[in-house]
């Protein structure tokens, strides 16, 4: 389930598993008491009687075969939702399916299950234990298949078997419309002009490093190395930057206004102190990029935050649109085959999400996605990097934001997939993720700032007086590696 995180394949895990353990519990008791009295399992002379081992056996071997082969499937499904291209679905597939050989082990002993003789199981009985012991041994080999792909990755490279189906390449652009009050720098394109860029190879991108969010060392135009451990303390790396904080703001400063934003020894540094105007950069895990023929076109409240018109690319557009109260522009409708919209978990209420997402799907063409991210926050939750570390006042200031009501936290997110279908979007799909430790590295004070607003705006004084003496501790454990995790919603919809 770390793999696969949709709501729908856990609710089926859970299914299976419940399943699976009701019938080992039923499997094991039947064992224990097959035989009134206990002992004449093992003294076959005492008076009684006993089941007839030869059912048993094909109650325990049939169900084993059936779940077995529903184990299997579980991800299959997953792997075909997988955007990309048939080779790596099929790769991956492949790599699951494995596991079948201990179906097939399971069907080979229920064979030898047919030549059991109650008057000689010791002999009758041998083929059938031998596989057992096959297929408990293999079962623990598959549950450990995927930990084995850098192996296959290097010996496929001795071989020399081509890796072209890892290298695939986009097949055709889209056109994709964003709303909503995301980071800017998202828009400027910088990321679509032509650019080289070099592909790492897999068994590189999954490293620890980089599954652990590390920077590896990276090399200067001279080829010497940086040590990234020792970055924070490169005195030549200095900017002059305004504070991140308002100045009446209840948290404290950052950091000094000569400085970053972040000081140096703060969990957010993560910089690499290299600069010029010649750097070459690979980006690495970009997916399968934005061509620069795609037309992109931002749509907001208010277009306050976004670059000057002169710095954007010519592909490149925003305008102002209130999505609750004006219409859409007829110059839209119909135009779209992609609409990304994201964080509305605070400007809509519930009541405004149906329209809203009818509004949208008037501007996609026919066969056009909506995709709709946001977080549930009913799931949020104190959670830390470290174990000796704290999120009790971070926890406390969550408990006092829900207690304000359904206004000040939404909980219409986990329903969208719902009002996608009702709005008459086909193939809805819900794909749901929860925070990784990481977001320690993302979060700290920003995420205070709605309990900051609120104390500073409300009138309810001993609400503001808890906020206030909240705030400070709970940046304090931020900077520890408190954070708050949450489940992120991605839903997806086809208009038909």
């Amino acid at each position: 389930m770390r793999i696969f995180a949709s709501r729908d394949f856990k609710v089926a895990a859970h299914v299976v598993e419940g399943i699976v353990l009701a019938w080992w519990i039923a499997i094991f008791f039947s064992g224990i008491f097959q035989c009134d009295p206990i002992s004449k399992a093992w003294l076959p002379e005492t008076r009684g009687k006993c089941i007839i081992l030869k059912g048993y056996f094909y109650g325990n071997a049939v169900p084993n075969i059936l779940t077995d082969f529903i184990i299997l499937s579980l991800p299959i499904r997953q792997v075909l939702k997988l955007q990309t291209d048939r080779a790596n679905k099929l790769s991956i597939s492949v790599i699951f399916l494995l596991g079948s050989f201990v179906s097939f082990s399971s069907i080979y002993r229920f064979t030898t299950l047919l030549v059991f003789d109650p008057l000689d199981p010791t002999w009758t009985l041998a083929p059938s234990q031998a596989w057992c012991m096959i297929e408990i041994s293999t079962g623990v080999v598959s549950a450990c298949l995927p930990t084995l792909r850098p192996l296959a990755v290097r010996l496929a490279t001795v071989l020399g078997i081509s890796r072209s189906a890892a290298r695939s390449k986009p097949t055709r652009p889209v056109n994709l419309v964003t709303f909503g009050s995301g980071d800017p720098r998202q828009k400027r394109g910088e990321s679509l002009q032509h650019s080289q860029f070099s592909r790492l190879d897999d068994e590189e991108s999954d490293s620890p490093e980089r599954m652990a969010g590390v920077v590896s060392p990276v090399k200067r135009r001279d080829e010497q190395q940086i040590d990234i451990e020792h970055y924070g303390r490169d005195p030549a790396v200095h900017a002059t930057k305004p504070r991140c904080s308002h100045p009446n703001s209840l948290l404290p400063a950052m950091a000094p206004e000569d400085d970053y934003v972040f000081t140096r020894d703060f969990l957010d540094n993560i910089r690499i102190p290299i600069q010029g105007a010649d750097l070459k950069v690979a980006d690495v895990g970009c997916g399968t990029g934005l061509p620069s023929s795609t037309q992109f076109v931002g749509l907001d409240i208010s277009l306050d935050a976004i670059p000057p018109a002169g710095v954007l690319p010519p592909n490149v557009a925003f305008r102002v649109w209130d999505m609750i109260h004006d219409p859409v522009p007829e110059e839209l409708v119909g135009s779209f085959d992609m609409i990304n919209i994201r964080l509305m978990l605070y400007v809509l209420q519930k009541d405004d999400v149906p329209a809203t997402v009818n509004k949208l799907m008037k501007m996609l063409k026919t066969g056009g996605y909506l995709q709709w991210m946001d977080v549930d926050n009913e799931t949020v939750r104190g959670e830390v990097t470290k174990t000796e570390n704290t999120s009790d006042n971070m926890t406390q200031m969550m408990k006092l934001l829900d207690s304000q009501g359904e206004k000040m936290k939404p909980k219409w997110v986990p329903d969208l997939a719902q009002i996608f279908s009702d709005s008459g979007l086909v193939d809805v799909d819900a794909d749901v993720h929860t925070s990784q430790p990481l977001w320690a590295y993302l979060e700290h004070e920003c995420l205070l700032l709605l309990p900051e607003l609120i104390a500073r705006k409300t009138q309810n004084e001993q609400l503001a007086t808890e906020f206030k003496r909240l705030l400070p501790l709970a940046e304090q454990e931020t900077r520890k590696g408190a954070y708050l995790a949450v489940e992120k919603y991605i839903v997806t919809g086809k208009k038909a």
